[in-house]
């Protein structure tokens, strides 16, 4: 009895041996790779650089552009991924009996596929790949090697990576244009989402005013552009403003625009633009920018007009409610046209404004501006400054008549 204990001991510990074995011993077989997409991956990574400032002089010479930019380093890695179909093969001595029966049972299987009609030639082939892989797989168990499934393992390798200078906006910043003479005057700029922050010549002549100096003053005052960030001075310009400059301003600024008794009595602008180079960047947002913060009202562009529609559709389905709605899905008209056009040629490049009154036809503003040397991008800027002092004039009236 002693004698039959200890042997099925020692059976046990050879199973554990032999397992512990085999699965040391693992074999692996890749089949095929199949190849996928290579993707990009980028990642910013801060810089220790400072911010950098850029001044770029509006065409007209009327003001200036002041760009903000944080230097970045940001990481490009370019990804390879692909598809590994692999077996994995392992000695396995528990394997053999079954293997010892089943590799010679295979050759019925031949035989019947063999005499037997399949009328389906896909489905015979796969039949006997199936057959096949059959056969292979058990005359391996008759030799002590199993193999596992095919499983499909996902595999991604970094081909290449680097680190390339890059930038982005800098919206923690702020400009001051600053005149220093009897008063010292300033007229603070805070940066935009863009990093973009326009200063016009006007703004200093309309503070300065305020202070009850002459504009013929300030050509004998000292006059810079500092740029901030947060409270430290990242950049300073000193400014020469001449008698000429402050002449321009005067006649140039001062808005061309129809009487109020001309525009419509309720105020809904509606966006368009016609010929603008492809290159330029989009000035709706800006132009709508300025319209909201006047309070007064815009309607959806064409390109918005369907997801409006999509959501009309929504809340006439049932699904929502809305009890103070009115008349849904009658849409307040549009009553002034605000036109933007540009052209770019060989000797002269230029944007324009136009408001219309889309009832009469009649023309209420029309602002052009001629760009510099650096391109229609400045000439957008001091459009938008110009449109900006028309609905200043125009929101009072507008605030009043409601």
């Amino acid at each position: 009895m002693l004698c039959y204990k200890n042997l099925l001991t020692t059976l046990s510990y050879l199973m554990l041996a032999c397992l512990s074995v085999s699965q040391a011993s693992c074999l692996t077989i890749t089949d095929r790779i199949l190849p996928g997409p290579s993707v990009i991956r980028e990642t910013g990574l801060p810089s220790e650089a400072a911010p950098h400032a850029e001044l770029l002089l509006h065409p007209d010479g009327q003001g200036w552009t002041v760009s903000l930019t944080q230097p970045l380093l940001r990481h490009v890695e370019i990804v390879r991924s692909e598809k590994k179909e692999q077996h994995f093969y392992y000695p396995n001595p528990l394997a053999i009996p079954a293997g010892l029966f089943a590799c010679p049972s295979s050759a019925w299987g031949w035989f019947w596929n063999a005499v037997a009609t399949i009328p389906d030639p896909k489905r015979q082939l796969k039949q006997r790949q199936a057959l096949a892989d059959f056969t292979f797989t058990s005359c391996l168990m008759a030799l002590s090697i199993v193999r596992t499934d095919r499983r499909t393992t996902d595999l991604e390798t970094v081909v290449e990576h680097k680190l390339e200078p890059d930038s982005r906006p800098l919206t923690e910043g702020r400009v001051t244009l600053s005149w220093e003479g009897t008063h010292e005057v300033i007229v603070p700029y805070a940066a935009t989402g863009n990093g973009r922050t326009i200063v016009r010549l006007s703004h200093l002549a309309t503070a300065v005013r305020q202070h009850g100096v002459s504009l013929e003053a300030i050509p004998h005052g000292r006059t810079e552009l500092v740029v901030w960030h947060r409270d430290h001075v990242l950049q300073r310009w000193p400014v020469t403003v001449t008698a000429a400059q402050l002449e321009a301003t005067i006649r140039t600024e001062v808005p061309i625009m129809a009487p109020r008794n001309r525009w419509p009595r309720s105020l809904a602008f509606k966006l368009a633009s016609e010929s603008l180079p492809t290159d330029l960047p989009d000035p709706f947002n800006t132009v709508q920018a300025l319209l909201v913060q006047q309070g007064l009202t815009v309607v959806a562009s064409e390109a918005q007009q369907t997801l409006i529609r999509q959501a009309l559709t929504q809340n006439l389905s049932g699904l929502v409610e809305d009890d103070p709605a009115v008349g849904p899905g009658h849409w307040r008209a549009a009553t002034v046209l605000v036109l933007i056009t540009g052209s770019r040629g060989v000797d002269r490049s230029e944007v324009s404004l136009s408001c219309l009154n889309i009832q009469t036809r009649e023309v209420l503003v029309r602002i052009d501006v001629t760009a510099g040397p650096e391109g229609l991008s400045g000439a957008l800027d001091v459009l938008a400054a110009r449109f900006q002092d028309v609905l200043r004039q125009l929101a009072p009236s507008t605030s009043a008549g409601r």
